[in-house]
């Protein structure tokens, strides 16, 4: 009979234990780590931000005349990426919320080759969040924002 209750005070030490040492565990590493899914460590506060001009044609197309002169010298002019940079038509631009995506064009990250283009004004900066959100490959077949004649917009006399 002791050995049966000894085996129940260890089976239940152990239930108790278990959790305070996980607690114990992460308090040592210093808590619960966040995600780290945020577009190149945006603030939580960037998700705050929302875009004025999301799904705008006309703030899509001012947007690509900016991109054009802002951006295109390294993401290249279908933002396909040139060299180190990365293409903005797909992966983590495309999925970014348009608050991370403004909170990086503004701060960018020089000593990664990204400078940061708070010369363009808070409207502008939209505007380029807006094009290249527009970029995505499947929108594109839908309608043509980059600007750049298609053969179906030729042949539509567009």
């Amino acid at each position: 009979m002791t050995q049966e209750r000894n085996s129940k005070v260890g089976i239940a030490s152990a239930f108790v234990l278990a959790p305070l040492l996980l607690i114990a565990s992460l308090l040592a590493m210093g808590g619960p780590k966040a995600p780290a899914s945020r577009f190149h460590n945006a603030p939580l506060s960037a998700d705050q931000q929302k875009n004025p001009y999301a799904g705008k044609a006309a703030a899509a197309k001012a947007g690509a005349g900016l991109y054009y002169l802002s951006c295109s010298s390294c993401h290249g002019n279908d933002a396909r990426g040139v060299g180190d940079a990365r293409t903005l038509r797909s992966g983590a631009t495309q999925s970014a919320p348009d608050g991370e995506l403004f909170w990086f064009i503004t701060t960018g990250e020089p000593e990664k080759g990204m400078p940061p283009f708070t010369y363009l004004s808070e409207q502008q900066r939209w505007q380029i969040v807006t094009y290249v959100k527009s970029l995505s490959d499947s929108k594109l077949k839908r309608r043509n924002l980059t600007g750049v004649p298609t053969r179906s917009s030729q042949a539509r006399g567009k």
